[in-house]
């Protein structure tokens, strides 16, 4: 699978996940390129450039919340781990 195709999907599972419990977003929303979809696109395309700058994994803090956590690696991929209870705190 292509790189971007993967990073759409992920995109979207990520979206359908978080926006249940996401505030409400502001009108300027609507604004082309700030949309909530696109949010996430910026994050992990940040993710996955500091991963490679790096050489080693980054864990994605703006996916990231008390029971979902996303970790960019270096090659492009992406890890998903989620937990029932809480294991972490913001």
């Amino acid at each position: 699978m292509k790189r971007g195709m993967s990073q759409a999907i992920l995109a979207a599972g990520l979206l359908a996940f978080l926006l249940p419990v996401s505030p409400v977003v502001p009108a300027q929303s609507a604004v082309p390129g700030n949309s909530p979809e696109h949010a996430v696109d910026r994050v992990v395309d940040r993710a996955v450039a500091r991963a490679a700058a790096l050489d080693e994994p980054v864990e994605v803090g703006e996916l990231t919340t008390e029971t979902f956590r996303v970790v960019a690696h270096p090659d492009g991929t992406f890890e998903a781990e989620s937990s029932a209870e809480p294991v972490r705190v913001r």
